[in-house]
């Protein structure tokens, strides 16, 4: 049976499995906290591809040693999302936080819950932005990079913005040739003969790019072209919200390590205040 934060008996429960016969039993298991346990196992598997079966079983102990105390660490935040916070806040809401009228069952439970939050964020955090850059590192970055090279690949050898830098250059040019004219006397005439050159130059440049294309497609490019580039669309999504996840949870675990406590001083001295010294405030 777990405890109250599912990690004691839940890690009994792996390493006697661990330490069972059958390594299949592994896979039966109920967890108790389910993403943990998913990155526990994924650590195991992992393992076993890199090394092979065999030669994992040699070093079996201290892999999974180091794995179950990730795992611990891990379960220590989700049990704490999973078994109390979520439930107290569906059940209480979120007056409690900062209410208009202190009471002591909102003081206390304000401050018990930030104190002890601090106490499982300071430790937790610091494994999820880890465990986010190995992602990033192994997954995201390598489907960022091919989804350029795949986008690339698809325009030609063209940059992606190569047409629309053409086109501005062109843009900027006419601007520039503009407000020369206008401060002239003859400024009008001057004016409309440069608009009609550029559009000129805007309209062969288009064609230009058009004709490309077509050269493209003609030569049976075209349609490999297009499943790269229908390819490279979810690597590189994939690959953006990797490095924004891991950046995310880098800035979060910075937040806690350098500002959580202050934030929970600063917030226990308020209710304090707001209790105890002010209970009719407003």
């Amino acid at each position: 049976m777990a405890n109250s934060h599912g990690v004691a008996d839940a890690d009994g429960g792996l390493m006697a499995l661990l330490g069972g016969a059958q390594s299949g039993d592994l896979f039966n298991f109920n967890p108790v906290c389910p993403a943990s346990d998913g990155v526990f196992r994924l650590g195991q598997r992992t393992a076993v591809a890199l090394a092979g079966d065999q030669n994992v079983d040699d070093y079996r102990p201290l892999i999974n040693d180091v794995l179950i105390r990730v795992r611990t660490e891990l379960c220590v935040l989700e049990s704490f999302m999973r078994e109390t916070a979520l439930p107290f806040i569906q059940k209480k809401g979120v007056g409690w936080i900062l209410p208009v009228h202190e009471t002591s069952e909102t003081y206390v439970a304000g401050v018990v819950f930030v104190v002890g939050a601090n106490f499982i964020l300071l430790g937790s955090t610091k494994i999820l932005a880890i465990l986010s850059i190995y992602h990033d590192i192994l997954l995201g970055l390598p489907s960022r990079a091919f989804g350029g090279f795949l986008e690339f690949a698809a325009r030609g050898g063209v940059p992606r913005d190569a047409d629309e830098k053409k086109l501005k250059q062109l843009l900027d040019k006419q601007f520039t040739e503009v407000k020369k004219a206008m401060e002239r006397s003859d400024g009008s005439a001057k004016v409309s003969e440069i608009s009609e050159r550029y559009a000129r130059e805007i309209e062969a440049l288009q064609e230009s790019q058009a004709k490309a294309k077509a050269r493209r497609q003609e030569k049976g490019i075209g349609q490999a072209q297009q499943v790269a580039a229908g390819i490279s669309v979810p690597l590189r999504v994939y690959g953006q919200l990797s490095l924004g996840l891991k950046t995310v949870l880098e800035a979060f675990d910075t937040f806690c390590s350098r500002y959580l406590v202050a934030t929970t001083v600063l917030y226990a001295i308020f209710k304090s205040v707001h209790f105890w010294v002010l209970p009719d405030f407003p």
